[in-house]
């Protein structure tokens, strides 16, 4: 045979034999920058994952550590408006909160550059952010803002299947997308329970709801009464104890102090 015949065989064979077998350098880059693509998108997910894991964590932990606050006043017998009275530091008043068995140890938030700060005037724990303060809750700090917000959950609920969130147990919070773990807990001193076409607002322990009715009389609803102030969707109105015209309320008035 001649010898070229054998070598151009040979070469077309070793050829063919490349281009099965292995990648092109088009083709690596092509895999490689796919790759970096996925990577991208699995470190993202993770991360906003972590992130969400940590604000839910951090707004626990406030609504608990304003729960035994709430308790350690209580326990006190404090009435005079400062539970912690004297002591100027929010490292002080947690470690007050561990001397007197509320706590195991004091919180930390495990945001960063985010801290546990005693606001005085409303005497509750916030979260603050270098400076600016954090929500209390996923749907806001104020009772205008909570309250609206979970009245528009059930409103869309409603409007996506025709009828309201179930009224028992966990299913009162899960079916509006809320975590019953947290929204069990008080929130500014307010313990919010959505009921299908009612939502039910209760003062935390050792607090007490004021608000006016529409006949100027001041009605007192304490917590150890274990009443309710309703709003209810249908009549559009909010109730003092029951849905009755009687009852009506002018929730704009409402106040919470400390129960006597």
């Amino acid at each position: 045979m001649d010898k070229r015949v054998v070598h151009n065989y040979r070469h077309r064979r070793n050829s063919h034999g490349l281009k099965c077998s292995g990648f092109t350098l088009v083709e690596l880059m092509v895999v490689v920058a796919v790759l970096g693509v996925l990577v991208a998108i699995a470190v993202t997910v993770y991360t906003n994952n972590t992130e969400a894991a940590k604000i839910a964590t951090d707004q626990a932990n406030l609504a608990s550590l304003n729960s035994v606050t709430g308790l350690y006043r209580f326990s006190a017998d404090i009435v005079d408006g400062e539970v912690f009275k004297g002591i100027n530091s929010n490292e002080e008043r947690l470690q007050r909160l561990v001397e007197a068995g509320f706590i195991a140890e004091a919180l930390v938030p495990v945001q960063d550059k985010v801290e546990f700060n005693w606001d005085i005037g409303e005497q509750i724990w916030e979260l603050d952010a270098q400076g600016s303060g954090v929500p209390l809750s996923s749907l806001g700090s104020t009772f205008n803002e909570i309250s609206t917000n979970i009245i528009v959950l059930m409103q869309k609920k409603y409007a996506d299947s025709g009828s309201y969130g179930r009224t028992w147990g966990d299913y009162k919070y899960t079916d509006l997308g809320l975590d019953p773990e947290i929204w069990s807990q008080p929130v500014g001193h307010i313990i919010y329970k959505p009921s299908g076409k009612d939502l039910l607002i209760t003062p935390e322990q050792g607090y007490t709801f004021l608000v006016n009715d529409y006949n100027g009389n001041l009605r007192n609803m304490p917590s150890t009464y274990n009443w309710n102030i309703v709003y209810n969707d249908i009549t559009e109105n909010w109730y003092y104890h029951s849905i009755k015209d009687d009852n009506l309320i002018d929730i704009e008035t409402l106040m919470i102090e400390v129960s006597n």
